[in-house]
C-alpha cells in the first residue's frame, strides 16, 4: 500500500524497490540507519542487533519475477490505517497483528463478532457458516518459496471504505471472491499495450511474456486456495530510485 506499516512486506511485479521500501534479499542492513526498521524486525534474520540486523530473503514471487520488499518506513503497527475490504499482508515479526488485522492459522471465528469479514470469506476456508467461519491457515506456507520464519499473515478485519490503491505494478493477496477495484487477477493474461494499460506496461514490459508490441502478460501467481494475488493497475506511478 501507499501508507504501509513499518516492517510490512509486500511485492511489486518490476524490478526496483520504491522508495522507502527495501529488497528482501537476506542482506545485512545498519541498525542506525534503518532504527525504525530495526525496532520491529529485531534480529530475526540475522545480524548482531548492535550494528547490523538481516532482512528476511524470499525467492522471486513467480518463476519470471515479482520482487518482495520490506518498507522501511511508515506507521508503527500499533496503530489502525486504511485497507481495502479483505486485504491480507505480511509482517516481518512474530509480534501480535496490528490493531484491525486478525492472524491468519486457520482458526475458526465466531460471524457475529466479525461479520464485515464473514461477508467476504464466507466458509471458504470452513466454518459452519450458521455461527462459525474460518480464516485461511498460512502458517506453513512461506510466502512464494524461499523466506524464514518469523513472519506474521494477517488479514484485515475492519470495515473500510477506502478507495486508498497501491503503488502501479504493486501485487497483493484478496480473497478470490473479492477483486477489489482498480487491481487485476495475476493468472498470467495478456494485455494491450495501449490505454488504460500503458503505464502498466512500462513498469512490467515483457517479463511475464507478451510480444512487446501490442501486448504483455501479467504474472501468474500461486497462492493458497481460496485467493488470489492482484496486480494494482490503478493509483499511483512508483518513483524509480
Amino acid at each position: 500500500m501507499i501508507n504501509p506499516y513499518v516492517g510490512e512486506v509486500t511485492a511489486f511485479g518490476f524490478k526496483y524497490a520504491p522508495p522507502g521500501w527495501i529488497k528482501c534479499e537476506g542482506q545485512l542492513l545498519s541498525v542506525q540507519e534503518f532504527n525504525q526498521l530495526f525496532s520491529v524486525v529485531g534480529t530475526a534474520f540475522g545480524g548482531d542487533g548492535l550494528a547490523t540486523f538481516g532482512l528476511p530473503n524470499f525467492d522471486p514471487m513467480t518463476v519470471d519475477g515479482g520482487q518482495m520488499c520490506i518498507s522501511a518506513v511508515g506507521a508503527a503497527p500499533t496503530g489502525e490505517r486504511n485497507a481495502l475490504p479483505g486485504e491480507m499482508t505480511i509482517f516481518a515479526y512474530q509480534h501480535k497483528p496490528p490493531p484491525g488485522w486478525i492472524e491468519c492459522g486457520g482458526n475458526p471465528l465466531q460471524i457475529a463478532q466479525h461479520v464485515s469479514l464473514f461477508k467476504i470469506l464466507g466458509t471458504t476456508f470452513g466454518g459452519n457458516g450458521t455461527t462459525t467461519f474460518a480464516l485461511p491457515d498460512t502458517a506453513y506456507l512461506p510466502p512464494f518459496g524461499a523466506g524464514s520464519p518469523p513472519l506474521l499473515y494477517s488479514i484485515v478485519d475492519v470495515p473500510s471504505g477506502s478507495t486508498e490503491q497501491g503503488f502501479q505494478g504493486e501485487i497483493k493477496i484478496f480473497p478470490s471472491t473479492v477483486p477489489p477495484n482498480g487491481w487485476l487477477p495475476c493468472d498470467g493474461r495478456l494485455l494491450p499495450i495501449s490505454r488504460p494499460y500503458g503505464a502498466l506496461f512500462i513498469l512490467l514490459g515483457v517479463t511475464y511474456s507478451g510480444d512487446g508490441k501490442t501486448t504483455f502478460a501479467l504474472p501468474n501467481v500461486s497462492v493458497p486456495a481460496g485467493l488470489q494475488g492482484f496486480i494494482c493497475q490503478l493509483g499511483d506511478y512508483p518513483p524509480p530510485p
